[in-house]
């Protein structure tokens, strides 16, 4: 008799053959995803390389970086009147009180009527 190691079959449960399992997982594998991420660093690729994007970006970096500026010191100065308003309607005086109501009033319904007409 001969001892010869036998194959595992398909049908004994065993472990699968390894070309079995790379021909699963490449069935399994999304290729529409590779082929989107292949385009993507071809036109990332093309953008950075070309002179006339380079130009747009260098534009637009430009741009990016004055709406940032712009956000953060109107948000600054929104947030210290909004403070000023605050204590001014804590202080116990009755003029101040009220105009502080008025204007806040005011402000409110103007932003209203902002966010009506949008």
């Amino acid at each position: 008799m001969s001892t010869q190691p036998s194959a595992p079959s398909k049908t004994s449960g065993a472990t699968p053959l390894v070309q079995e399992r790379i021909t699963n997982r490449l069935a399994d594998f999304p290729w529409w995803a590779l082929i989107i991420a292949l385009m993507a660093v071809f036109l990332l690729y093309s953008f950075l390389t070309d002179a006339t994007y380079q130009e747009i970006i260098t534009y637009l970096i430009v741009g990016v970086r004055l709406t940032i500026i712009v956000t953060l010191v109107s948000y600054t100065i929104s947030m210290i009147i909004g403070l000023i308003t605050a204590f001014a309607q804590m202080i116990a005086i009755a003029v101040v009180v009220a105009s502080m109501d008025y204007v806040s009033s005011v402000l409110r319904k103007r932003f209203v009527w902002i966010v009506i007409s949008i």
